[in-house]
């Protein structure tokens, strides 16, 4: 009997052991960064990668990682870091003793997961490798029930990856660029799923792969298929760049990382098209087919198009105005057609580059233009304001207007509400519905007239019957030198009709032709101060207002100081945002013999302007 007890508490003991083990847990957690050379500055060509000033740790979002544990039978924990880049993981007690544990981080990244599936980025060495970048830290110990906090450094000085996989020198660098990579790609996806409306779009996976010898987007399967996108070495240490280069230049290193986010989100925009186009735009003569361009190439509709977007999509992303969004002085500007300092060849200040680009694109080919294509788009996504009219507008002004002509970009679309649609947007053709997208800026012709501006002007629910929506995207593309045959830009005319010296007030007529411009008129007036020097009566031109009648309004300007003149005069300037119209009214003093009984006389005179 005795012995039958003591074999039951053994049991007992035994089974309360194994239940404790099987039931309690160790965890690790920590959080996850990676360096980060965006802001690299003052490196000489000695400077080590993790001792570059500017570099700063970021963390390491959506990264798959896996906690490895030293049992042979003990199948180790996957997880992906959250989006501030921590991880966590529970694993069952050890048998005995305590468990060695290492973490292996790996450059892919978990953009989203869509009805059960993850939607992932992996960055590869090579086509034919089986995993993608990876690193792994040393070991750390945890007994029973033990929580430690195991934090990552990928590269930096604070670095604990002791081990990269398929690295010949040991240091782990294009590890780091891959690294960087996933995570500029998961920028640009969550900036577009946060904008587009249908984001089920865009989810689908991507890879790429580093170092190649061209940077470029290939899809090789259609939707829902994988697309890859090949990235070129282009040197982002500064034993890799010439020495003269960065002991002249402080900012060269960022510059170069800036670079490789700047065409890797351009590339990406391109597998965006693709991934919703399930096509690419192409040229109906199949022959003029090339992958040759740069930001003044005129080839074709579709290649303007395709580019125009790319282009604009990375700038979009990176909210700077030039293309793929690069901030240098050198880079090409899409937000401004002229810019006043004309002794300066390029807009210098905050590094907004240079915009005489456009001096190279013919005015006959600006719609085919990839520059003017993801200009175009910029104006309808970036903020409204105030902007430059065009050269010529600026040289056809009376010598006398003391200030730059400006024009008021109206549309406004932060959010893609416009753009998207008119992207992925469904339409009607005949018995059923058939998707068809934009393979061009403007209509050049096609029987299937499939261009953004067809889309724009003719969506189902009304853009051509907004008038600020029509007036704004035409104006936008005429003071980028493209013209609608269907909305045909007429000049606004303006005349002086009456002038009431005694009240100090003017009457102006307006004619305008086109109805989509006839609400978004502006005007201002200059004259002299004491010392004959031209201002502007308004700081920032004002809206006509009124009631149009066959194209005419009429208006009156107030409290203007005739008193103030010697003998000079008044112009007024109306414009459409587009073109501009002057005429001016010459103030002759009367007689002194005349000023007696002033007052008795009327003093509204009727005149003939002189228009300019």
């Amino acid at each position: 009997m005795k012995i039958k007890i003591t074999l039951f508490i053994i049991l007992f003991c035994f089974l309360v052991l194994l239940i404790s083990n099987v039931f309690a847990e160790v965890t690790i957690r920590g959080k996850v960064q990676y360096w980060n050379l965006e802001q690299g500055i003052n490196a000489t060509k000695g400077t080590k990668p993790e001792n570059i000033e500017g570099g700063r740790y970021l963390p390491a979002r959506r990264l798959l990682l896996e906690v490895e544990f030293d049992s042979p039978l003990t199948i180790d924990d996957q997880t992906y870091t959250d989006d501030s880049g921590y991880y966590k993981v529970t694993h069952r007690n050890p048998w005995y003793g305590d468990w060695d544990v290492d973490v292996e981080v790996r450059a892919e990244v978990k953009l989203a997961t869509i009805n059960g599936e993850d939607v992932l980025v992996s960055c590869y060495e090579g086509a034919f490798d089986i995993w993608p970048y990876n690193g792994q830290t040393g070991d750390r110990s945890v007994g029973d029930d033990g929580t430690i906090t195991f934090d990552v450094y990928i590269g930096g000085p604070d670095n604990n990856i002791i081990e990269w996989d398929n690295d010949e020198g040991g240091e782990g660098r294009d590890h780091l660029v891959a690294f960087f990579m996933c995570q500029v790609i998961l920028d640009a996806f969550n900036w577009l799923e946060e904008r587009a409306p249908e984001g089920k779009e865009i989810k689908r996976d991507t890879s790429l792969f580093y170092p190649t010898d061209k940077t470029r987007f290939n899809a090789y399967l259609s939707p829902p298929g994988v697309a890859w996108i090949d990235i070129k070495d282009v040197f982002y240490y500064p034993d890799e760049i010439d020495a003269y280069i960065i002991l002249n230049n402080s900012k060269e290193v960022s510059q170069r990382w800036r670079g490789l986010r700047a065409s890797l989100t351009h590339e990406f925009g391109h597998k965006i098209m693709h991934g919703v186009y399930d096509y690419w735009p192409e040229p109906l003569e199949i022959w003029e087919r090339t992958s040759a361009h740069q930001v003044t190439t005129c080839l074709y509709a579709e290649l303007g198009w395709v580019e125009g977007w790319a282009e604009f999509f990375a700038a979009a992303v990176l909210n700077w105005p030039t293309i793929n969004g690069v901030k240098s002085e050198v880079a090409d500007n899409i937000e401004q057609v002229y810019y006043p300092a004309v002794e300066v060849p390029k807009i210098d200040f905050e590094g907004k580059g240079n915009f005489n680009w456009r001096d190279e694109v013919p005015n006959d080919k600006r719609d085919i233009n990839e520059g003017e294509n993801a200009a175009v788009l910029w104006d309808i996504f970036d903020p409204k304001g105030w902007e430059y009219l065009s050269q010529d507008q600026q040289d056809a002004k009376p010598v006398d207007w003391p200030t730059p002509l400006k024009w008021y970009d109206r549309l406004e679309d932060s959010n893609f509400e416009h753009i998207w649609e008119m992207i992925a947007g469904w339409r009607e053709y005949g018995p059923i519905d058939v998707r068809r997208q934009p393979d061009c800026l403007i209509d050049e012709g096609d029987v299937w007239e499939d261009s953004f501006w067809y889309f724009w002007k003719n969506k189902d629910d009304g853009y051509g019957n907004d008038t600020e929506l029509m007036h704004g995207l035409k104006a936008i593309m005429y003071n980028r030198g493209i013209t609608s045959t269907e909305y045909v830009e007429h000049k606004p005319e303006v005349i002086i009709k009456q002038v009431d010296i005694e009240n100090q007030k003017i009457v102006i007529e307006v004619t305008e032709e086109d109805t989509e411009d006839q609400p978004y008129l502006y005007y201002n007036l200059v004259y002299p101060d004491d010392t004959r020097e031209y201002y502007p009566f308004f700081a920032e031109d004002q809206p006509l207002s009124g009631d149009w009648e066959n194209n005419t309004l009429s208006f009156s300007i107030d409290v203007l100081p005739f008193h103030q003149w010697p003998q000079n005069k008044l112009i007024v300037m109306v414009h459409d945002n587009m073109l501009c119209s002057f005429t001016d009214y010459v103030y002759i003093p009367p007689p002194l013999e005349l000023k007696v009984g002033w007052g008795n006389y009327p003093l509204l005179f009727p005149l003939i302007p002189e228009i300019i």
